[in-house]
This record gives C-alpha cells, sequence and structure tokens, in this order.
C-alpha cells in the first residue's frame, strides 16, 4: 500500500482493473448469439444460441433462460453442456432435445424486433447472486426510450455483468441477421456484440461478418457455415392438451383455498387422439410459480383469480391449454369441540364454495396435531366434522387451525369445567360457551357471517374468452354459465328448540328489535301530532302580526 501511494499509476492500476475485469471475464455458459427477426413470419423461427468455452462440462439443470416478455425456459434435469460446445434453444417450436437443441414451445409471442433483453440464470432465484449473463439491443432510431424491453439490467449492472444504459445497436440489422459476440464466448459488454447478415446458430461466430467501424451494414457472409437444419421449417400441427383443475373436468374452470394444498393432473393426446403417457408437462400456475409433471400440486398464498397453463411436448409436437382458476380466502374457522374418546372438532366453511382443505392442520394444546388429507371438501356455507378417535388429538385449549403454509387462520381457547357429554360451541360474538346438548354437523343456520373481503368478480365477468383465448380451444357457440357456481340453497327450517346457548339462538335478538321498532312508532306518532299543533298555533299568531 505505501508503493501504491508514491505511484499514481499504481493506484489508478488498481482502482480501473476490479472495475473493468467483471465485464472482460469470461463466463463458463455465455449466450453468444441471437436470432430474434427471421426471415420471413418470426414464430417458430427465432432462436438463442449458448456456447460453453469452459475445459469443463456445464450441467445446466434448472438454469433459466429469460428473453424478455415471453417467459422463462427452464433447461432440463441432467442437461449438460459439453467444452466448447453450442445449444441452440428454439422458441415457440417443437422438436426433441438433445445435446445441441431444446425446444421453448410454451411462449405465446416472440421477441421483439427492435428491442428486448436476455438473462440467464443459475439455479437458486433470480437476481444480482444467480444471474449469469445479460445482452440488451435497442433500436433507438425505430422506438422510443419507453419501449425499450430490458427486464433484469439492474441486477445485471449489480453483478458486474452490463453497464446501465448500454445497448446493443441493431438499428441497421436487416431482417433474417443476427446479433453475436464477435468472438464466441468474449463477453465485455455491449461493445462485444456485432451484427451477422448471416446467422451462424449452431456453429462458431469467429468467422461470421462483423460491421465495419462507423457503422453501416455488414458486408456479405464469407463464411461457407450455415445455420442449423431445423431453421427454416413450418411450425408444426399442435397435440391436444388438457389442463385438469381440482374437482373438474378438463378445462372446467374451479375455486380452491388460499393456503391449501391444490392437485393437478395433466393429460397430452397425439394427432391421432391417442393419449401420450410420457410427454413432458410443464405448469404455469400464474402467480410466478412452475412446476413439471404430470400430477403436480401448488399452494396458493392470496386470493384472486389465477391463469393456469399447461404446456405439453412429445417429440417434436406440442400443445398447450389454458384455464381461470378463482382462489378464495381461507373463510374456515373451528365451530365446535367436544373432548373425550367420543368427541369430535367441527369446523366451519363460510366462504360461497365447496372447497379441499387437504394440508391444513388442528393443534391442540397438549401438542398433538392432525392434518387433514388432500382431497377433503367441505360443502360451502357448512361443517364438517372429524372424530377424535380419527385425529388422535385431545382437544386441550387453545386449539389452532393453521394452512398448508404454517399460517394460523383461527384459535378455539375456553375454559372451565364441561359438564359431561357437553360440548364447547362457538358463540354469535366470537367466544366459546359449554352447550348441554352437541350437535355436530348442524351450525349451518347458526353461524354469524364472516366478515370477508370483496369476492372476486365471477369467472364469465372477468375472463369471458379464456376457453377460446387458448390454441386447443373450439368455437362451441354455448353460453357459459354466470360464474360456474350453484344457487344459493335456502335456509334450513330452524328446530324447534335448542339446547345451544342463547348467545347461539336469535330468539331474544328478535323479540328485542319487535319491542324497539314498536316503540319507535309510538314515538314517531306523538312527535308528529305535537309539530302539527305547535305549528297551527304560530301560524295563527304571525296572521296578526304586522311586519
Amino acid at each position: 500500500m505505501r508503493d501504491m501511494r508514491r505511484s499514481p499509476f499504481l493506484l489508478a492500476f488498481a482502482i480501473f482493473i476490479p472495475a473493468v475485469m467483471p465485464l472482460a471475464a469470461s463466463a463458463a455458459v455465455v449466450i453468444n448469439e441471437i436470432l430474434f427477426d427471421p426471415a420471413g413470419a418470426d414464430t417458430g423461427l427465432e432462436s438463442i444460441e449458448l456456447y460453453n468455452p469452459d475445459a469443463a462440462a456445464q450441467d445446466l439443470s434448472g438454469w433459466e433462460l429469460y428473453p424478455d416478455g415471453i417467459g422463462y425456459f427452464i433447461f432440463p434435469n441432467g442437461f449438460s453442456l459439453s467444452p466448447g460446445s453450442f445449444v441452440a434453444i428454439h422458441l415457440r417450436a417443437s422438436g426433441t432435445n438433445d445435446a445441441a437443441n431444446l425446444y421453448h414451445s410454451s411462449p405465446t409471442s416472440n421477441m421483439g424486433n427492435s428491442s428486448g433483453s436476455l438473462a440467464l440464470f443459475r439455479p437458486g432465484g433470480r437476481g444480482a447472486e444467480t444471474i449469469v449473463d445479460f445482452v440488451r439491443y435497442h433500436n433507438a432510431a425505430k422506438d422510443p426510450p419507453a419501449a425499450e424491453r430490458k427486464t433484469w439490467e439492474s441486477a445485471a449492472v449489480e453483478a458486474g455483468l452490463w453497464v446501465a444504459g448500454e445497448l446493443v445497436d441493431v438499428g441497421a440489422l436487416a431482417e433474417g441477421s443476427s446479433i453475436g459476440l464477435s468472438q464466441d464466448g468474449a463477453r465485455a459488454g455491449a461493445a462485444s456484440w456485432s451484427i451477422f447478415s448471416a446467422p451462424t446458430i449452431g456453429v462458431g461466430n469467429a468467422s461470421a461478418p462483423v460491421p465495419p467501424p462507423g457503422g453501416g451494414a455488414p458486408p456479405p457472409a464469407s463464411s461457407t457455415s450455415t445455420p442449423i437444419a431445423d431453421s427454416g421449417r413450418t411450425p408444426p400441427p399442435s397435440l391436444r392438451v388438457e389442463a385438469r383443475l381440482p374437482g373438474g373436468q378438463a378445462g372446467d374452470d374451479r375455486a380452491v383455498l388460499a393456503g391449501a394444498i391444490t392437485e393437478f393432473r395433466g393429460q397430452v393426446f397425439g394427432l391421432d387422439g391417442t393419449l401420450i403417457e410420457n410427454a413432458r408437462m410443464l405448469w404455469n400456475f400464474g402467480d410466478g410459480s412452475t412446476r413439471e409433471g404430470k400430477a403436480v400440486s401448488h399452494i396458493y398464498r392470496f386470493p384472486g383469480i389465477y391463469i393456469v397453463s399447461l404446456a405439453g411436448s412429445s417429440g417434436e409436437y406440442a400443445g398447450s391449454d389454458y384455464a381461470a382458476l378463482r382462489v378464495v380466502a381461507p373463510e374456515v374457522s373451528i365451530s365446535e369441540v367436544m373432548p373425550g374418546g367420543e368427541g369430535f372438532i367441527e369446523l366451519y366453511n363460510a366462504t360461497g364454495e365447496r372447497l379441499d382443505l387437504g394440508g391444513m392442520s388442528v393443534t391442540d394444546g397438549g401438542g398433538k396435531a392432525f392434518s387433514i388429507p388432500v382431497g377433503t371438501l367441505i360443502e360451502r356455507k357448512t361443517a364438517l366434522v372429524f372424530s377424535n378417535a380419527l385425529t388422535g388429538l385431545s382437544l386441550a385449549p387453545p386449539l389452532t387451525l393453521r394452512d398448508a403454509a404454517g399460517r394460523t387462520l383461527d384459535e378455539a381457547r375456553f375454559s372451565g369445567g364441561l359438564p359431561a357429554g357437553a360440548s364447547w360451541s362457538r358463540l354469535a360474538e366470537g367466544g366459546f360457551a359449554a352447550a348441554a346438548k352437541p350437535d355436530p354437523g348442524t351450525f349451518i343456520s347458526l353461524m354469524p357471517p364472516a366478515v370477508r373481503p370483496p369476492a372476486p368478480q365471477s369467472l364469465a365477468q372477468a375472463l369471458p374468452h379464456i376457453r377460446s383465448a387458448g390454441p386447443n380451444a373450439a368455437e362451441t357457440g354455448e353460453t357459459p354459465a354466470a360464474d360456474g357456481i350453484p344457487p344459493e340453497p335456502p335456509p334450513p327450517p330452524a328446530p324447534a328448540a335448542s339446547s345451544r346457548p342463547e348467545g347461539r339462538s336469535g330468539l331474544s335478538a328478535l323479540l328485542f328489535g319487535n319491542v324497539f321498532l314498536a316503540g319507535s312508532i309510538v314515538l314517531g306518532a306523538f312527535a308528529a301530532a305535537a309539530f302539527l299543533v305547535l305549528k297551527r298555533k304560530f301560524s295563527s299568531a304571525g296572521s296578526t302580526e304586522r311586519w
């Protein structure tokens, strides 16, 4: 350090080198070339090339490639890129994955022709800690700055992979050309990228033409290398894909509970209509989560309407399906408790939906817990009873109801002695009191209305064309139901007598309301009569007064 302080040159050098090193360094795998504006129609012909300049193979299992605006491509498990090798990711195309070709068939749009960006992530989330490479291109003469597509630029800047505001200028790019690193794997920011009049997807870029200094169109290609054989073909026919949502048939829209385990199943059918057992299926749950598999599960944490998509592929063919799913707030509570071997715990569903409670749990004060199995349905506005013999709960207070994510939904606290054969029953105001005669499963008309947030609008109102928007949707001409929910059933008749605590009955409230109404009518009549008498008196007095 003393030597550096004596030499300004050494000090400047020490500061300069770390600043430029991140951009000049070569990563194990880089984004090497991008064909975002192929000749003719773009759909099915766009591709991205990655290159491994390292001397060792790189396992890309679970890595993610994000072309701005069209969705993440997740590298399949077990995929490895050999030293000095290229792999092309074909967008909106189907095919059989191999060592040099992968297929991203699920996007519903193409890359931008005048502005776009790409980011590459290793597993572990998406951010500055996991981003591996980044590139941004833009035609400033064609699109205004507001139209720039540069997602993940800030993460790339923080990671030292890019300089804020830099871009690869594609103003001189002609249709059918590509952009790529001037030297394979030599990444050093925007300045290391060139326009190639003859794309070299799948082969080296070193022999490809580079624009002359000062800009302008690149000279004619002198390389004899050609793109990989897959570019230039017509997109193949689509497979029939069915996303089976909980509780319904293929494509039906259903409601599930936020915080519960929701199961999804998919099916893929070939061009001849036969079921393909080994098809690859990639789910997008609409809340930022994805998962691969024929039968998968997911936990939605917040209410709302989510679009679930399923992309299926087999060989060189692919297809997709879309459906809407209403996720409702978890308005489920503990409504009645009876300790003992012959006892039970009762849960009440205050929502207007039939729900699956799978993954929820009840824990008693003794530390014992019961997890509700997936597929346990509870009807709307009704109660569901679990016996102590089944749950193994002692029902010592407090009892805690939690969702599958571990969040507390309700607590039941009660104290004092309980007569033999009695139960703890929830009062209208929310507490618990002893009920001499338990009535498990009959809490429908006695539960007070829950305080609920505004429910999402019906699927028919919010998403009138969701089924026709999918690639497999057919024009049936049928008019869907208003929201897929059966009409509200009439309230059950009131019991002749109830052994519930008075707080659970509406009789006292009804009597009080009738007395209050009658009194109000009488007082109103007296007030009206007095007003008329006073008005006449003052009117007669005013007629003799001079102004």
